[in-house]
C-alpha cells in the first residue's frame, strides 16, 4: 500500500560532505594517536589484494577501524566528537544542510544512507537530525574492543534492502520522495524515488542525469 509521507534519502560522502569520510577519519586518528601509525604498513599491504578484488570493502573498513585499538576505549567518544567538530562539520556543504532543513520543514522522513561506518556516522545523524541512519554496521571485538565492520557493506542495492526493513518504508509515498547522491552506485536508491537528484555528480552520473532529465545540483 502506498504511504502518505514522502521521504528524503541522502548519501553522505561527496554528496553532503566534501571528501571521503573514512580516509579523513584515518588521517585524523593517526594524527591524534601516533601509535596508530604502526598500522599504516599493514593497511598499505592490503591495498593490492583489495584492488584485485580479493579483499572486500567491508574487510577494508575493518582494517581501517582497527587503528582504534591504539586509542583507549574511554577516549574513543572524545576522538569521534573531535572528528565531527573539526573535520566533518567544516566540510559539510551549506546548501546540503539547507536542503535538509527544507525537507524537515515539509515533514518528510529524513534518512541518511551511507556506506560509511556507524562508528562516526551515528553522531553525524544526530547533528543533522536525520530520523534514521542506514550505514555500514560495526561492533566491538577483541581484547581492545576495536570496532569491526559486520554484515554487508551498505552500498548500492544493500542501502535499499536495509531501508526496506525499517518501519518507515511501507508508509512512504515513494513517488513523492527524493534521493540525493553523487555516484551511480546509488541508482537503486535514486530509482526508488520519484525525485532523483544528481548531487555534485561524477561524470558518469551527470551524463545519466542529463539523459534521463533528472535534477542536477552542484553544492560545491
Amino acid at each position: 500500500m502506498t504511504g502518505t509521507r514522502p521521504a528524503a534519502l541522502f548519501d553522505f560522502d561527496f554528496t553532503l560532505l566534501r571528501g571521503e569520510s573514512l580516509s579523513l577519519f584515518l588521517q585524523f586518528a593517526t594524527r591524534r594517536f601516533q601509535r596508530a601509525l604502526l598500522d599504516l604498513p599493514r593497511l598499505g599491504a592490503r591495498m593490492i589484494p583489495y584492488l584485485l578484488g580479493k579483499y572486500t570493502k567491508t574487510q577494508m573498513k575493518t582494517e581501517v577501524l582497527r587503528i582504534l585499538r591504539h586509542v583507549p576505549e574511554e577516549e574513543r567518544p572524545v576522538l569521534v566528537a573531535a572528528f565531527l567538530e573539526h573535520i566533518l562539520k567544516p566540510r559539510l556543504f551549506p546548501a546540503g544542510r539547507e536542503k535538509i532543513r527544507w525537507h524537515r520543514e515539509k515533514g518528510h522522513t529524513l534518512i541518511l544512507a551511507t556506506a560509511s561506518p556507524d562508528t562516526y556516522m551515528e553522531p553525524v545523524r544526530k547533528l543533522l537530525q536525520f530520523e534514521a541512519l542506514v550505514g555500514t554496521r560495526t561492533r566491538p571485538t577483541g581484547p581492545n574492543n576495536a570496532p569491526v565492520a559486520v554484515g554487508a557493506n551498505c552500498y548500492g542495492e544493500e542501502k535499499v534492502r536495509r531501508m526496506a526493513k525499517l518501519d518507515f518504508f511501507a508508509n512512504t509515498d515513494w513517488a513523492a520522495s527524493y534521493a540525493y547522491s553523487d555516484h551511480p552506485s546509488d541508482l537503486p536508491m535514486l530509482l526508488l524515488c520519484g525525485h532523483r537528484v544528481a548531487t555534485n555528480p561524477n561524470r558518469s552520473l551527470r551524463k545519466m542525469a542529463h539523459r534521463e532529465g533528472w535534477e542536477i545540483v552542484d553544492w560545491s
